[in-house]
């Protein structure tokens, strides 16, 4: 069984699933419609009113 490491943050009246581009390579899962409503759906799986993919980023000096 595949583990998918994930992070659940919350705010006002709001929580949103959030997960890394990396591992969802990693994992070979695909980010279909299906695996979305499923993995939002609380009586299923997680639970949430959102799914956040973060990807690479770039850094940029601010200090300029």
């Amino acid at each position: 069984m595949k583990k998918l490491p994930f992070t659940k943050m919350h705010g006002i009246w709001n929580d949103f699933i959030i997960l890394n581009q990396s591992d969802l390579d990693n994992l070979s899962i695909e980010l279909t419609e299906k695996f979305v409503q499923k993995i939002c759906n609380r009586n299923f799986w997680i639970g949430s009113d959102g799914l956040l993919i973060v990807d690479k980023w770039k850094k940029q000096n601010l200090n300029t």
